[in-house]
C-alpha cells in the first residue's frame, strides 16, 4: 500500500518554481530576522545594559556623596 502512494507521488507532475520565489522568500526572511533581532535587543540586551549602567551610576553617586570608605583596621593575630 505504501509503495502505491510513493509511485503515484513519483509520477505526479510538479509545476515549475516561480522566478520571483527566491526574492520573495529572502525579503520575508530578512524582515522576520530583523523583527526578531530588534525584539531580542529591545527586551533582553537593553534592560541588561541599563541595569549595569544604573548600578555603576548609583555607585558613583554614593562615592561622591559619602566619600571613599576607609578600610577597617586589621587585627594582628595574637602570638602566644
Amino acid at each position: 500500500m505504501a509503495d502505491d502512494f510513493f509511485e503515484q507521488l513519483a509520477q505526479a507532475e510538479v509545476p515549475p518554481v516561480p522566478p520571483r520565489l527566491d526574492s520573495q522568500f529572502r525579503r520575508r526572511l530578512n524582515q522576520l530576522l530583523l523583527v526578531t533581532q530588534l525584539f531580542d535587543f529591545t527586551l533582553k540586551a537593553m534592560p541588561y545594559a541599563a541595569g549595569h549602567f544604573i548600578a555603576s551610576v548609583a555607585h558613583l553617586i554614593k562615592l561622591t556623596v559619602a566619600g571613599p570608605s576607609e578600610p577597617e583596621p586589621r587585627q594582628e593575630p595574637k602570638q602566644s
